[in-house]
């Protein structure tokens, strides 16, 4: 039997933090993920590329896939060690901004996830001083 990753304590603070959001009228916002893989022995695949977060930047040893824990940059992962590579991980907290449709990453991210539960109208303020809605850059 695979064990529980969360404490009980933590999930029913997790529960209990969304239904206290819910009842003042905001939804949660979920945490969504990104994982970019740095291979040193091996190129990207083709495959990899397919499956790729085509808004973030690629090169030939660097890919970004959407998803923590995502099966894909295992394999890639795997795959690189296998070829005597010392492939490198890292996950980071991604957000779209509804205001600019910019994304943002790692602590920009969890900043706009805070702003967006900070009241019902979090997710109309903009997520800086540069925030610009699009329509407003056509109007300038």
């Amino acid at each position: 039997m695979e064990k529980n990753k969360w404490p009980r304590q933590e999930r029913v603070q997790r529960k209990e933090r969304k239904r206290v959001l819910r009842g003042r009228g905001i939804k949660p916002a979920k945490k969504p993920w990104v994982i970019c893989v740095e291979t040193t022995a091996i190129e990207i695949p083709g495959w990899a590329r397919a499956k790729a977060e085509t808004r973030l930047t690629q090169s030939p040893h660097r890919v970004w896939f959407r998803g923590r824990n995502d099966g894909r940059a295992k394999i890639l992962e795997r795959q690189d060690r296998q070829a005597g590579g010392r492939p490198e991980l890292t996950a980071v907290e991604y957000r779209m901004c509804p205001v600019c449709d910019r994304m943002l990453l790692g602590i920009e991210a969890q900043e706009r996830r805070k702003l967006d539960e900070s009241g019902i109208l979090g997710r109309t303020l903009p997520c800086s001083i540069t925030c610009i809605s699009p329509g407003a850059a056509d109007a300038m």
